[in-house]
């Protein structure tokens, strides 16, 4: 990030004007946000699709965005690592730090002492998250608490029953052997109740070795796995010199749901989505 942008973002006042404007980071959050604020207010999508959430500078106009809103959700300043010093600077008031959810269940990353932010794949972490983003927006508006209210009952619903339609779609597989590229699917397995996979690499975004590699596929091959789970983002080169000459399915999983129209169902989605792709390679 260039210094002059970096002193746009500390310098700019943020907005405190009346009314609820209110920026999201990602799609899973800003779908969520959308149900509990319907008919209230259009939450705006921080980061478009080109936008590694994990590595991105903000633009001008997303800075714009920002400080047009009085409330801006996001997963955690180490996670949206490009706004870190803007999320330090805003007011708790006007600020939902997910990971600052009561309740919520955050996982370490696998070999590694930080937190995963993944945390979206695991729907009881949604529906904690989808009460504490309530609550903050009722603080800022409190002539529509009964508005939110109703809509976080609604969503709360519909999070049920996604939470009992995948579980029965899962269930007969929960014994299967699998592999994941990363850990990025860990909340979306274990809260599902799956078999604990094997985890080609440490954490998600660690690089992959030789030698590495070659032990991966000696432990794919003795262990009789038949699917290997990886992220959109894993360059489809990668897979295949992984898995070559290996009798194997593979799926490649959008675990932000990039390529789905953002909105109320975008989250909803995304969990099928996911849930269909395992359950192909799984078969």
């Amino acid at each position: 990030m260039t210094i002059r942008l970096l002193l746009i973002i500390l310098f700019i006042p943020f907005n405190v004007n009346s009314g609820t404007s209110i920026v999201a980071s990602i799609k899973p959050i800003h779908s969520i946000t959308s149900s509990i604020a319907s008919n209230i207010a259009g939450p705006k999508l921080l980061l478009d699709y080109s936008q590694d959430a994990h590595h991105f500078n903000l633009k001008p106009s997303q800075i714009r965005m920002i400080n047009d809103s009085n409330m801006l959700i996001a997963i955690n300043p180490n996670f949206e690592t490009g706004m870190s010093k803007l999320l330090n600077s805003i007011k708790s008031n006007n600020k939902i730090i997910i990971t600052d959810t009561k309740k919520i269940n955050l996982i370490l990353s696998n070999g590694n002492s930080s937190p995963n932010y993944h945390l979206w794949l695991d729907i009881s972490n949604i529906k904690n998250i989808s009460n504490h983003i309530a609550e903050k927006l009722i603080l800022i508006d409190p002539d529509n608490k009964v508005n939110y209210k109703d809509n976080l009952n609604v969503l709360t619903l519909k999070l049920d029953k996604l939470e009992n339609k995948i579980s029965n779609k899962l269930s007969k597989y929960a014994n299967n052997n699998f592999a994941t590229y990363s850990d990025s699917l860990q909340y979306f397995i274990e809260s599902n109740l799956l078999k604990k996979p094997f985890i080609v690499t440490k954490y998600h975004g660690d690089r992959l070795s030789i030698y590495a590699a070659i032990k991966a596929r000696n432990t794919i091959k003795n262990s009789k796995i038949n699917c290997l789970l990886s992220d959109i983002d894993i360059p489809k080169e990668k897979i295949d010199t992984l898995t070559k000459d290996l009798n194997i399915k593979k799926a490649r999983i959008d675990v932000m749901g990039i390529n789905i129209n953002e909105g109320p169902e975008q989250y909803f989605k995304l969990m099928n989505n996911i849930t269909d792709e395992i359950v192909q390679c799984l078969q």
